[in-house]
């Protein structure tokens, strides 16, 4: 998924349906695009396929030619022993990174991500503008979430709505009781995307039934809000310095606590995860 107001585009003339791949870009301020490849390889592969693999090999510079930076994330379930510091090495490890030395990209999850495996992989050719970490599995999953965070103006839709949730005035009891009583386990089905809406689904009933919320229209040039609560937090004064012409002078100091403020949230323009 991609959050809401993000200008992104399905790039659909390079995807194939012999490989789990999808492509988009991400439109920036500044009228470059980010190209972004979500990648699965089957774990269930052996070793020495290296299809999909060489699909991305010769589908890298077409992907390239739609933006100036471009990244790869996702499960690849390769080992490199040397590279990704696995405990052999196999012919689809050994091709993903001469691909990745040829076009100029570098891999960086240093984090095993299932047991002392490095299987979920990001890799970009952004350097140090990519910061990466490994967080605990979602669900039953039994690999580790990869958060990626890159350091960019992403453009946003003009006027792009967003629903604000008002948590001060949720009715927290009867939330948890109705999720207390959700039938999780039949939301889990064969295919992984039918999961996800239908949990999604059952989230979001219990939150619009509990939670008030609001409809507000977000403009690219809108400021981060710091409010009083979010102060007292901080244990700093209520300001802000910045124009929006200089959005990274908006961030608050420290991480703001989820559900603090009611309708005053918002995210930084200056990053996007």
């Amino acid at each position: 998924w991609v959050k809401e107001g993000l200008a992104c585009e399905h790039i659909d003339t390079i995807d194939c349906q012999d490989h789990e791949v999808v492509w988009l870009t991400i439109r920036q301020r500044s009228g470059r695009k980010l190209v972004i490849g979500a990648v699965y390889r089957s774990g269930s592969l052996p070793p020495n396929n290296i299809e999909l693999l060489e699909y991305l090999d010769d589908h890298l510079d077409a992907a390239r030619r739609r933006g100036s930076s471009i990244v790869l994330a996702g499960d690849f379930n390769v080992h490199n022993q040397d590279w990704l510091g696995s405990q052999w090495t196999t012919a689809a490890g050994e091709y993903l990174e001469d691909m990745c030395a040829a076009h100029g990209l570098q891999q960086h999850v240093r984090e095993p991500t299932r047991g002392s495996s490095f299987l979920d992989l990001l890799i970009s050719d952004l350097g140090d503008a990519v910061k990466t970490s490994v967080g605990a599995p979602i669900g039953r999953s039994d690999h580790s979430t990869v958060i990626e965070t890159v350091t960019t103006s992403p453009q946003r839709d003009p006027r792009a709505p967003r629903k604000v949730w008002r948590y001060n005035n949720a009715d927290w009891d009867r939330l948890r009781h109705f999720y207390h009583h959700v039938e999780w386990d039949n939301l889990f089905v064969t295919d992984p995307e039918a999961s996800c809406r239908n949990i999604t689904a059952a989230i979001l009933d219990g939150m619009n039934q509990f939670i008030p919320s609001k409809q507000l229209h977000t403009r690219p040039s809108d400021h981060m809000v710091y409010t009083r609560v979010h102060a007292s937090y901080c244990g700093e004064e209520a300001s802000l310095e910045g124009s929006p012409e200089e959005p990274h002078l908006c961030t608050p100091p420290r991480p703001i606590p989820f559900g603090l403020s009611s309708v005053h949230d918002a995210t930084a323009a200056s990053t996007t995860s």
